[in-house]
């Protein structure tokens, strides 16, 4: 990655995402063995750019299996894309006589009414999980928003957050108590997702395993053929 992109792609998107996802360390894991379509790119390309021409090229001179017709038509008409910002979704609601969804958003220029036939919310991507950097002192690996994956498992105004610490990294961790992971825990959230003078967390459960995730070093490949 360092040799393709650069230091401050690994420390910054690479040595997180590898930490959060794996639990190891970036600079022991098998680029064939965990990013194998990655691998390919440069193998058969001379660089991940070359790799994603060369793809790119394949795939026109070779197109995939036609359109399933069990899928409703492609619109006929031009789409055009628009992305407007600093527009902020006051109120959503449905008009009956229409069945059309109405919007009023507070814009710079004032409220604005849209009516759309559909029309897509997306969450944050903090809502589905959370690849905390290391880089910033934060040894917690990643956090799942688990109440909101899972509508139920959190009470009225409570938000259930599941949290992995530890990793080859930092294997000290499973010498801690119960009571220090947990502090650790509530600290680094305090730094990347909660306010600092945020309530103190209501503790569901804590369970530590020696052995946890496979790790997918390099000869990964060469002990399993």
């Amino acid at each position: 990655i360092t040799r393709n992109l650069g230091d401050e792609v690994y420390f910054r998107l690479i040595e997180p995402f590898c930490s959060g996802v794996y639990s190891g360390d970036p600079t022991q894991l098998s680029m064939k063995a965990a990013f194998y379509k990655i691998w390919v790119l440069e193998k058969e390309g001379g660089s991940l750019v070359g790799g994603a021409l060369r793809l790119f090229n394949q795939n026109r001179k070779n197109p995939g299996p036609p359109r399933d017709p069990r899928l409703p038509p492609k619109p006929k008409v031009s789409v055009t894309c628009l992305s407007l910002t600093n527009w902020k979704l006051v109120d959503i609601s449905k008009d009956a006589s229409t069945g059309l969804t109405k919007l009023r958003y507070s814009t710079p220029e004032g409220n604005r009414n849209v009516s759309a036939r559909h029309v897509v919310l997306t969450a944050p991507a903090w809502v589905l999980a959370d690849l905390l950097k290391q880089s910033a002192g934060v040894t917690t690996l990643g956090t799942i928003y688990s109440s909101s994956l899972f509508p139920g498992r959190a009470g009225p105004g409570e938000i259930l957050l599941l949290n992995y610490i530890g990793g080859v990294t930092n294997r000290g961790i499973v010498d801690q108590t119960h009571e220090q992971l947990v502090a650790q825990v509530d600290k680094d959230l305090r730094v990347m997702l909660l306010k600092p003078d945020a309530p103190a967390p209501k503790v569901v459960g804590v369970r530590v395993w020696p052995r946890a995730i496979p790790q997918f070093n390099l000869g990964h490949l060469d002990k399993v053929s």
